[in-house]
């Protein structure tokens, strides 16, 4: 029976390795792998781009964005042909995938954005947005497009979607004046957001149990209904818990 017993635990002690290489350890935490990767890269690609100002941030930020697209598009096409496994990130290569991301963040905020582009975000935004959720809520009805395009971090749509809100945020928020109560309310919730992104899995238990629409993906408003749960929820726990000294550091 000791045996036994010393056995299980070398045998957990392996998978937990094992587990933290591949990133599945609470898998929706591959964010903190993220973050640690591009942080790493991030004096290499800012000297890059330092002497070429924003032309070359944004030549760069399109390169980095459109290969890794297309990196990730490929074998996704291959496996629905049974002809080739899809990537298999792990926690050193995460920030692999999102590094277009990041540089295009980049080259957009140090850019002028006209009017026009402003107005073709905002159309985006409607457009790509909406398509995501129908094609979240009808997966069965896209087989061709899900390989193409999934609704994932790395799917084309959802980059285009992604981008367009972010052109949004950049030019529209700025221009916003907030009464002092309403900004105190805004930098309280943006202090709560990372905590949120590390709570809300827990949140998203509740209407992954009780809307079973939202949990087969087959109904859009209770899709609509566990976001406004989740939201609420997160944020919520978030802020409370930010009252509590030790818990303050880490959300």
């Amino acid at each position: 029976m000791t045996r036994n017993c010393h056995l299980s635990v070398q045998q957990t002690r392996s998978q937990i390795v094992v587990m933290g290489i591949n990133s599945s350890v609470y898998p929706h935490l591959y964010f903190l792998w993220l973050i640690a990767g591009v942080y790493l890269v991030s004096p290499i690609l800012r000297a890059f781009v330092a002497g070429g100002g924003a032309k070359r941030a944004s030549i760069l930020a399109a390169s980095l964005l459109g290969f890794t697209l297309l990196v990730f598009m490929l074998p996704r096409l291959s496996t629905s042909a049974g002809a080739m496994p899809p990537i298999q990130l792990g926690a050193l290569t995460f920030w692999l995938g999102y590094v277009g991301y990041y540089v295009t963040g980049y080259a957009l905020s140090v850019s002028s954005i006209s009017r026009t582009w402003v107005k073709a975000a905002l159309v985006g935004v409607i457009v790509f947005g909406a398509w995501t959720v129908v094609q979240s809520a009808y997966p069965d009805r896209f087989t061709l497009l899900a390989a193409v395009s999934p609704v994932e971090h790395l799917g084309v749509i959802v980059a285009f979607f992604s981008i367009a809100v972010f052109v949004l945020g950049l030019r529209v928020l700025p221009r916003i004046h907030m009464a002092p109560r309403l900004a105190r309310l805004v930098v309280t919730l943006s202090e709560a957001s990372f905590g949120v992104y590390l709570v809300h899995l827990i949140v998203l238990l509740v209407p992954y149990h009780y809307l079973h629409g939202f949990h087969d993906h087959r109904s859009i408003p209770e899709a609509l209904l566990a976001y406004v749960v989740i939201v609420v929820g997160s944020f919520s726990l978030v802020i409370v818990a930010r009252r509590i000294p030790f818990v303050r550091t880490i959300l």
